[in-house]
């Protein structure tokens, strides 16, 4: 039977972090056996705690609070490489997911019917707050053209896996061999560009990336996740200048270096783009599509 390891970043989402792990345990006859390794990245809300006392059997593995989702799964990896583990697949999963009880066997099922044993599948999820039909919330996209970072998202169509070309580690399985090729999540990413940029670094040495035939579970979209800008009325100058840096917020070093590396094109228009949603939010606030 093929061997999967689960790789889990949390930060203070307690709750979050146990529905995401009851989800997997509740998986009906999962055709893999599996191990949830977990990453507690400094959280001061009783994670630690809830998790050891409700999933003894999850491998826990503790960071400072600087590791943030990209950082903290490179730790995870990191540490069962070290520890001498070998997995068929890594399944990266938010900890803000709630899989359907058919995730596993729909990922493997749709895998097994890919072309080539050197691909990733890209789990669709749906949620409250949708941006597309279908409450279709986080999964893959198509870029619609090579010389800038323009995409669109691709739907489940409830028969076949598809092409994508950037994904959302939301839901992503990669199997050992992608791995062996192209390695984990890069370094130069602290975190939620990360995993754009390892679809786009598989795609460059013909590597494909598919999308879950169908829908494999539920991760909602906050506010905070719909508008990538600060409005005028709600923030100071100083505080969009600190949310462009942040990597939890426009990320504008990591960013252009991921536009650098995949769209030399876009670069000039990159740079104005973002400091335009800092300096001139209003401008977006008016004519950005939402």
């Amino acid at each position: 039977m093929n061997k999967l390891a689960v790789l889990i970043t949390s930060f203070n989402r307690k709750e979050n972090t146990l529905a995401c792990i009851q989800s997997i345990y509740d998986q009906v006859n999962p055709n893999v056996e599996y191990k949830i390794f977990l990453t507690i990245d400094g959280s001061t809300d009783g994670t630690h705690t809830a998790v050891e006392a409700t999933f003894p059997e999850v491998q826990l593995f503790f960071g400072d609070g600087n590791l943030f989702w990209a950082g903290g799964m490179r730790f995870c990896f990191d540490r069962i490489k070290q520890s001498g583990g070998e997995f068929d697949y890594y399944l990266l999963l938010n900890d803000d997911t709630v899989l359907f009880n058919n995730a596993f066997n729909g990922l493997l099922k749709d895998f097994q019917s890919l072309p080539s044993k050197e691909s990733i599948i890209v789990g669709s999820t749906q949620g409250k707050n949708a941006r597309l039909e279908n409450n279709f919330t986080y999964g893959g996209k198509i870029l619609l053209n090579k010389y800038n970072s323009k995409s669109k998202f691709v739907l489940p169509n409830k028969k076949t896996p598809q092409i994508c070309h950037l994904g959302n580690a939301n839901i992503m399985l990669i199997p050992n061999l992608v791995i062996k090729r192209i390695g984990f999540l890069s370094t130069q990413f602290t975190h939620g560009i990360a995993d754009y940029e390892y679809t786009l670094r598989a795609r460059k040495n013909k590597i494909n990336s598919y999308i879950s035939s169908d829908y494999l579970g539920i991760c909602h979209i906050g506010d905070n996740q719909i508008y990538t800008w600060k409005s005028t009325t709600k923030s100071t100058l100083k505080e969009r200048i600190d949310y462009l840096h942040s990597v939890k917020g426009l990320a504008y070093k990591e960013y252009m270096i991921y536009i650098k590396k995949y769209f030399p094109y876009y670069y000039p228009q990159s740079f104005i783009m973002l400091w335009a949603k800092t300096l001139f939010p209003v401008f977006w606030e008016k004519f950005k599509k939402r």
